[in-house]
């Protein structure tokens, strides 16, 4: 099978990342652990950010899965927004500590949305993904693994806004989580791997996977969180998934000679209502179940285009 350049990018999608971590697990028991090993650019948005950075840092899923586990419920089980963001900025400390872009094992892009220029805001982890001005980029703009999460996970109005600021370059950036600009960040990883990385459309393998399409299920959260009128429609996760599959149908219809997969389930059991808010242990879990299973449905597909089979 000749060398491909593989890209893995990750949807955001709050704790419906566990989802994608069922996905990821079953391709990680067929390539093997790290998946750091196996993909050359990885790409995330909001809870798929934290995956991404974490499997480029060489973390196993199984690890990562743990952590979703153990962690989210302490998280997204806080009922006020300042609460949310401190659990979540706590837990990230203690994750990746004070370590920068540098630490990372394979090149990244971090999605955030800005609000100062109304567009989509990427941190990058190396000059070979700048669009240009190399020889002055400075990987994440000089900010941390934890600032530049915090800000692709600001999922306003569930968590509060970014901050970054460093008075030493002149920076001050106000932003939210990279869902409102691109939720699937497949567009963005193509365009580095084009333009920056100046790689040809044949050269190219990507995987997106995605955080699913669930029941909607209103929570305490969301209601203390000040949206239980405007969000009981469930709006914030259809907006994000518009976001996701437009850029879906874009790089099918424009893209059409690269090869992409993206695994994404859509699911109408009442068992599964759940929101991007949920912290019961049981339903993160059947939620991991449930790629697993998505998994199964591409197992073919997968194995033709990563394995040559």
């Amino acid at each position: 099978m000749e060398k491909k350049f593989k890209i893995l990018t990750l949807d955001g999608g709050g704790a419906k990342g566990i989802y994608s971590l069922g996905i990821l697990h079953e391709i990680e028991a067929k390539l093997k652990p790290p998946l750091a090993d196996h993909f050359d650019l990885f790409y995330g948005t909001s809870t798929g950010a934290i995956i991404a950075i974490s499997l480029a840092k060489g973390k196993t899923v199984e690890y990562i899965k743990n952590l979703y586990l153990e962690k989210i419920p302490s998280v997204m089980g806080k009922l006020f927004p300042a609460q949310r963001t401190k659990a979540l900025n706590a837990i990230l400390l203690d994750e990746f500590k004070s370590d920068t872009f540098d630490s990372l094992k394979r090149p990244i892009g971090v999605v955030a949305t800005s609000l100062d220029e109304r567009k989509v805001k990427i941190f990058k982890s190396s000059s070979t993904m700048a669009q240009g001005r190399k020889e002055s980029f400075k990987p994440a703009w000089g900010f941390s693994i934890v600032d530049s999460l915090m800000a692709s996970c600001a999922a306003t109005p569930f968590f509060k806004q970014a901050q970054l600021v460093n008075d030493k370059e002149g920076i001050n950036f106000s932003l939210i989580d990279g869902g409102f600009a691109a939720n699937n960040p497949t567009l963005f990883a193509l365009i580095d791997a084009l333009r920056a990385l100046k790689k040809q459309k044949d050269d190219l393998l990507v995987l997106n996977v995605g955080t699913g399409d669930f029941p909607y299920r209103l929570s305490p959260q969301i209601i203390c969180s000040g949206c239980a009128h405007f969000f009981s429609r469930n709006l914030i996760s259809e907006i994000l998934d518009v976001s996701s599959n437009t850029t879906g149908v874009i790089t099918q219809y424009l893209l059409e000679d690269i090869k992409i997969l993206r695994i994404s389930d859509s699911f109408t059991q009442p068992s599964l209502k759940t929101n991007l808010l949920e912290n019961d242990k049981v339903k993160l879990a059947k939620l991991f179940d449930q790629g697993k299973v998505s998994f199964g449905r591409v197992e073919a597909e997968f194995n033709k285009l990563f394995l040559g089979e």
